[in-house]
């Protein structure tokens, strides 16, 4: 079969097979037909086929759920750290699990960048995931820890350095 004989009814029963038949997902399944699309292109360059088909609209990726740690995995965390003793490690894994931040996130946080009221705070991520901004709210449990917990008189933090060195005693 040659190219000129490629109609857009054959495009649409190929995307299909590789779907349904094949079962691949969503992006392999673009991208097979992205690639597709690139080469007949060059034929009809070439003048190797009288015109491009139409093609099929791609097949949305669906979103995933990001997988949660159960209530017990959660528990049995923080009695971990809890039991080390450590209260910058117990500061950091409980401000990660209440405010969802990535790891990356949570020790590139600076002072300024925790804004606390007295009803409500926000933690300002200045480079999450794929360099994006965003603020997050602090949950109140997490306010009350921020603001009595007993790393917080260990260290006095100036503005723009990090509240998570990578020394074990600096916490704010």
């Amino acid at each position: 079969m040659g190219p000129e004989k490629i109609t857009s009814m054959d495009l649409r029963k190929y995307q299909g097979w590789m779907r349904n038949a094949k079962g691949l997902r969503p992006n392999t399944v673009n991208r097979r037909m992205k690639a597709l699309k690139s080469w007949l292109s060059w034929c009809v360059d070439q003048g190797l086929n009288p015109r491009l088909p139409d093609f099929p609209k791609g097949i949305p990726e669906a979103i995933r759920v990001p997988e949660a740690l159960e209530r017990a995995e959660v528990n049995r965390l923080l009695w971990e750290v809890e039991r080390e003793r450590d209260p910058r490690d117990a500061a950091l894994i409980r401000l990660m699990l209440s405010c969802g931040l990535r790891v990356s996130e949570a020790v590139s946080l600076r002072l300024e960048d925790v804004n606390i009221g007295e009803r409500r705070g926000a933690i300002v991520v200045r480079s999450g995931k794929g360099g994006r901004y965003r603020e997050v709210p602090v949950v109140r449990h997490q306010q009350r820890d921020k603001n009595n917990g007993p790393a917080c008189e260990q260290k006095q933090c100036r503005p723009g350095e990090k509240l998570f060195s990578g020394d074990r005693k600096s916490v704010v």
